[in-house]
């Protein structure tokens, strides 16, 4: 009796996994392959750190291949002004796409490349499972060309308590003006003045601590620029209610 319903069990068993893997089977003939996740798919390049006129390769590894899926892949590159530039990635086998990008012009900075798979829906006529990954690299302008700076705003007014992006651009001699406000490009600052009036991260965020006047100093090399500091009092204050002081005792 045990071993019949031990074979029965067994049956049961055999016959799900069929059924299963007919699914599975037919799903993939009718879409070339199984959905994707971000995570199965590894976007790699070849550079981190990157300057101007180095070429950086991309690639894009599938875990399977995705046959006759792919609508569009490309990577997207975020510019000096934020905006983005769409590339086709080259098929260099079933699993293997790539794609090299030149560093030109004014780009500098922490820039983040982005890679988009497609699928098609034949039928409905629409896109399915789009997957995306992205990589971040730095940008470093030849920093032995720079031979000027300035911050952005020669005068910085702000409030106690507030905090302000301080921006830092670098005249380089090839002609173009880049940012150079990040502190892996080897721009430091320093804050002169009344004492504890404000601090500022190795980026540039500056945070107003309280009233006082300053002068902030942005070096790089032996290049430097400055910006009077004028921070108030927070309108917060002059609203709040007076603090009283206790009566003296006799």
């Amino acid at each position: 009796m045990n071993n019949r319903k031990c074979f029965s069990t067994a049956l049961k068993c055999t016959f799900v996994a069929f059924v299963l893997l007919a699914f599975g089977s037919l799903v993939f003939a009718v879409y070339g392959t199984f959905p994707l996740s971000g995570a199965e798919m590894k976007l790699t390049s070849s550079h981190t750190t990157a300057t101007t006129g180095d070429t950086i390769t991309f690639t894009l590894t599938l875990p399977y291949p995705v046959t006759g899926t792919i609508v569009s892949a490309g990577i997207r590159v975020a510019d000096w002004y934020n905006l983005p530039s769409e590339y086709e990635l080259t098929r260099v086998s079933d699993l293997v796409y790539e794609f090299s990008y030149t560093v030109r012009g004014r780009t500098a900075g922490r820039m983040r490349a982005r890679a988009d798979v497609f699928t098609e829906d034949v039928e409905n006529d629409h896109f399915d499972w789009l997957i995306s990954n992205t990589i971040d690299f730095n940008v470093i302008p030849r920093m032995d060309t720079l031979w000027g700076m300035e911050i952005s705003d020669r005068v910085i007014v702000i409030t106690a308590g507030s905090e302000r992006q301080i921006n830092v651009l670098g005249a380089f001699e090839d002609g173009f003006d880049r940012l150079i406000t990040e502190g892996f490009m080897g721009t430091t600052y320093e804050i002169t003045g009344a004492p504890g009036i404000a601090t500022i991260s190795e980026d540039g965020r500056l945070i107003a601590l309280k009233p006082g006047e300053g002068t902030l100093i942005a070096r790089n090399g032996d290049i430097s620029a400055t910006a009077e500091i004028f921070i108030s009092q927070s309108v917060a204050y002059w609203f709040s209610e007076p603090t009283l002081e206790p009566a003296p005792q006799e």
